[in-house]
């Protein structure tokens, strides 16, 4: 089907549907978020985590045999390593993709408004030029074909109204095609499924 819809939805619409789909930038999200998570945890190593352990003792020497319990408590105490290194690595990972994320967003933004521009020039395109050339090639079409009726043209002259009117009825399909295709690279950019 090579119609379109007469009229494009808001841009800003469009802009806002983008930035929450398109998974590259959402994958970037993920990353500096788990590069938070990475930093928290790297700051949590100057804290002592206290080790609580239990069990069932069991000894035997010779022929004597003891059953007892025993609970065991461990503080790792962090002299030398705080995390400091690993928190500042995950800080500067996290910047990273956040600035790779705020670049994404305006690559997006960029793709987005450039596909919309070329989608409404290219549906006024075809749009002007079915009407303009339409009406005028399907006029001329009838007055060739009743000068070639009433004898004031030879079938030549015929068949070069019929060629001229047919190549643009095959132009205006190609300028209908060609919208369709910015409408689907449109989709793209906002990050849609393409229907066949």
């Amino acid at each position: 089907e090579m119609a379109l819809a007469g009229t494009l939805p808001p841009l800003d619409g469009l802009l806002t549907r983008a930035l929450s789909r398109r998974g590259d930038r959402q994958a970037e999200n993920k990353q500096a978020e788990r590069y938070d998570y990475e930093r928290q945890a790297a700051e949590r190593q100057k804290i002592p985590d206290p080790t609580i352990t239990g069990g069932l003792k069991r000894s035997r020497f010779q022929t004597i045999t003891d059953n007892g319990y025993a609970i065991a408590i461990s503080v790792p105490l962090p002299i030398f390593n705080h995390g400091q290194a690993d928190a500042a690595r995950a800080r500067a990972s996290s910047d990273r993709s956040n600035a790779i994320s705020r670049a994404l967003e305006q690559q997006i933004r960029a793709e987005v408004q450039g596909t919309y521009a070329a989608l409404e020039i290219r549906m006024q395109t075809a749009r002007d030029y079915g009407r303009d050339v339409g009406t005028a090639g399907n006029e001329l079409s009838r007055i060739s074909q009743s000068s070639y009726q009433e004898g004031e043209q030879n079938i030549l002259q015929l068949l070069d109204a019929y060629r001229v009117a047919l190549q643009s009825n095959v132009r205006a399909l190609e300028l209908q095609s060609e919208a369709r295709i910015a409408d689907i690279e449109l989709d793209r950019a906002v990050g849609e499924g393409v229907m066949p």
